[in-house]
């Protein structure tokens, strides 16, 4: 097949960075997004990928925000 589609969860955990032996305010968190993604071949072994993280829940430390993020890459399969 030429092209596959996916979604997927991501999950990532922080702790508060550490200076000088203190806890950093506004640093650490949970972030929880779903990613769908898109995989094209473009050539033989050749594979164009598109992804985007889209937070859907966050308990993140202190002040911060987190947006969307959007990856494209190229992915090449040696046989």
């Amino acid at each position: 097949s030429w092209m596959a589609v996916a979604l997927g969860v991501d999950g990532r955990f922080a702790g508060s960075d550490v200076q000088d032996g203190v806890d950093v305010e506004n640093t650490g968190g949970l972030v929880l997004a779903a990613v769908p993604a898109v995989y094209a071949r473009v050539f033989p072994g050749g594979w164009l990928l598109a992804k985007a993280q889209l937070p859907f829940a966050t308990s993140l430390n202190g002040i911060q925000t987190i947006g969307p993020v959007v990856t494209v890459g190229l992915r090449y399969e040696f046989e």
